[in-house]
């Protein structure tokens, strides 16, 4: 059987879904959060350093390929204009899946499918449907 991991990588809320036959099996969220938060939140990893963040989010991934023994991996490119310490950060997660995965032999090269931001929200417009109607989503995540 193949399985399919798509993830939307995010230090602070990293989403990943393991497909199988185009049909989801299981999907998750890790939440990571600097140790400067005054509100903790018992679904949220807390660390002092970003790199400890990444190290969390990318473990957690590779542990899911490996349990599901994942062929194929597709995850959202970056932003080219995007700046800012948040995007430099993203990099980081982006730059050490790509590197565990290669290191580990866990996925052959050619089944790393990056996928463009825009190429990603278009295609989540389309699959957004509530009682039938497109909905569509603003910069800021409202209907």
């Amino acid at each position: 059987m193949s399985y399919v991991l798509s993830i939307d990588q995010s230090i602070a809320k990293c989403a990943v879904i393991v497909w199988q036959n185009n049909e989801p099996i299981y999907w998750n969220v890790f939440k990571s959060g600097g140790t400067e938060c005054k509100k903790k939140l018992k679904s949220v990893t807390y660390f002092d350093k970003e790199v400890d963040k990444i190290d969390f989010i990318s473990d957690n991934v590779i542990e899911l390929v490996k349990e599901y023994n994942v062929e194929k991996v597709i995850l959202e490119g970056l932003a080219l204009n995007a700046v800012g310490n948040a995007t430099r950060s993203l990099a980081g997660l982006y730059y050490v899946l790509l590197h565990k995965l290669k290191q580990l032999d866990l996925v052959e090269p050619e089944d790393i499918i990056v996928i463009s931001p825009t190429q990603v929200k278009s295609k989540a417009r389309l699959l957004m449907e509530n009682n039938g109607e497109l909905e569509t989503l603003n910069d800021k995540g409202k209907t």
